[in-house]
């Protein structure tokens, strides 16, 4: 899988920091340079899916 663009909606950036202290320029460093990426599960939003790296 590749991933070419990151859409952050504003809650889950919060959220992504408040409960693991991690930006959204961190996620997509990680998301972007590691070569293993994978599905886990379709999220609660229609079109939001969510991955692991």
């Amino acid at each position: 899988m590749r991933i070419d663009d990151l859409l952050w909606i504003q809650e889950f950036e919060d959220k992504l920091w408040q409960k693991h202290r991690v930006t959204a320029e961190e996620a997509e460093f990680v998301l972007f340079t590691t070569g293993h990426v994978r599905f886990v599960e379709k999220g609660a939003r229609p079109a939001e899916d969510l991955y692991a790296a």
